[in-house]
């Protein structure tokens, strides 16, 4: 990294003014304040994240201090001894890779790391899209007892049909009988849901008709698959 930063970015701004870090989140998308003042990365953050968290989750504890030593010009022997000080996980070094890659500003490593503890304590997003009624273990229930006819999709980040399946939402929704109500469910934070309903893949749609448990067909297909399934499975409602 070099001290020249973008002619729109203030190293020293950044380096002393956490706001000044926060707004720099926020306007190159990677942090989302919500209606309820409450903060997240974005999703499309987060799905670069995850290919880093991917790439060094799993990986030998030698690839992880090599990685940490040619990033801040340390030895093998040095960048391990400060993992192990400083408690650095491999998440954390995983938020680091992603922060300087997508924020794709020519910044000094100090403010990077800056930056990156800043995402670091901002919430994961969730995998729901704003066009779905969010509904979860404690909340589904009441939602199917309003919503008799209803279709949830089970969600989660860091998945790739999940978002070309989001992409065709509204086409997907404009398959569908009139009345049907449709909501959303991130598969990782709903178990009891996914035990009841045996779903172990995302995504996958789980259709209800009268209140009662009709079909689920997981993986994505194209919208008008959902249009012949969406018949079959309303026919008699």
């Amino acid at each position: 990294m070099t001290d020249t930063p973008t002619a729109d970015v203030s190293v020293e701004s950044l380096r002393s003014d956490p706001d000044a870090r926060f707004e720099l989140l926020v306007e190159r998308g990677v942090l989302r304040v919500h209606d309820d003042d409450t903060v997240s990365v974005t999703v499309d953050f987060e799905n670069h994240r995850g290919i880093y968290v991917d790439t060094y989750g799993d990986a030998p504890e030698s690839t992880f201090h090599e990685t940490v030593a040619d990033l801040f010009d340390l030895s093998p022997e040095t960048a391990a001894a400060r993992v192990e000080e400083l408690g650095l996980t491999r998440w954390e070094l995983a938020t680091y890779l992603a922060v300087r890659e997508y924020l794709d500003v020519d910044l000094p490593t100090d403010v990077t790391l800056e930056l990156a503890s800043m995402v670091a304590t901002a919430g994961e997003p969730s995998p729901i899209p704003p066009d779905l009624e969010p509904v979860a273990d404690g909340s589904y229930e009441p939602f199917l007892a309003e919503h008799p006819d209803a279709v949830v999709f089970v969600l989660q980040l860091h998945c790739a049909p999940c978002e070309r399946l989001k992409d065709d939402l509204p086409a997907v929704r404009a398959a569908a009988p009139e009345g049907i109500a449709f909501a959303g469910l991130d598969g990782d934070e709903s178990t009891a849901f996914r035990k009841a309903f045996e779903v172990d893949t995302a995504p996958t749609a789980v259709v209800f008709a009268d209140g009662e448990f009709r079909e689920k067909r997981s993986g994505y297909a194209p919208p008008e698959a959902f249009a012949e399934w969406f018949a079959d499975c309303y026919e008699s409602v």
